[in-house]
């Protein structure tokens, strides 16, 4: 009942772990500066929801950082509450699951927001209602994953020093749990882009054609730019996370 290393990170090997913390500190971290130092430039909400965006995917590659340079250490914890914790929070990979639904649902969230500026931009949206939405994603993420939360937890005996997993989860609570995260982190986050996407597409291309102002017409470019940078980032989304989560709902 010993904890051991997923079958996954057997095969793919701790490059993985390396790999993402290595591109993703680099290219959040250059957004992150690029978005603070052109605020003028850009507007108070695609700037707050992208600074939120590249800050959780900034601890995503923190974690994944000590995940690669983890991998390989005992799994062994204190004989304590705090061990106990450990094995919670880290082992169990919760807090590395955490970043990874809240940026997904994150990125949701700013395509919703584009969306309704583009095709419904009479509809208020104020940096305090975007402020309670960003809190509300990470508080529904951290509910979400309480089965990843309670999957591991300290043994008693001769494995008070190691993490076990939890066996008293119904199977079918189990299998249920999978479909819903199956859910939440692809089918319809995929949904949503492909729909608030194509709507905008289609708007931008109708509104190109109607305005003839120049200052108009320059707001307009600048909405397209940032729309295909949010589109080039749900194409890299689906071809990174298809087969992932493919694999993930076969098991």
């Amino acid at each position: 009942d010993t904890l051991q290393p997923g079958n996954w990170i057997m095969l793919t090997g701790p490059w993985v772990f390396l790999t993402v913390a290595a591109f993703g500190l680099g290219a959040n971290s250059l957004s992150m500066a690029v978005f603070i130092r052109e605020r003028k430039l850009i507007s108070s909400n695609p700037r707050l929801l992208i600074i939120s965006q590249a800050s959780v995917d900034l601890i995503g590659c923190v974690l994944a950082a000590i995940k690669w340079l983890t991998i390989y250490a005992p799994i062994r914890v204190p004989a304590n509450f705090i061990g106990t914790i450990v094995c919670h929070l880290w082992f169990s990979e919760y807090v590395i699951w955490l970043t990874v639904l809240c940026s997904t649902l994150n990125l949701q969230f700013i395509t919703l927001e584009r969306f309704v500026a583009l095709v419904f931009p009479l509809v208020t949206r104020s940096a305090t209602k975007l402020k309670a939405g960003i809190a509300g994603i990470w508080i529904y993420t951290a509910l979400h994953m309480w089965r990843v939360f309670i999957d591991l937890s300290r043994g008693d005996g001769s494995h008070s020093n190691c993490c076990v997993y939890n066996r008293a989860i119904p199977a079918w609570v189990s299998r249920s749990f999978g479909l819903v995260n199956f859910s939440m982190l692809y089918a319809l986050p995929v949904v949503n882009m492909s729909i608030c996407y194509s709507a905008m597409i289609v708007t931008l291309r109708r509104n190109r054609s109607c305005i003839s102002e120049e200052s108009q017409k320059k707001k307009l470019a600048a909405s397209s730019k940032l729309i295909k940078t949010f589109l080039v980032a749900g194409v890299a989304y689906v071809l990174c996370f298809t087969a992932n989560q493919i694999s993930y709902l076969l098991h």
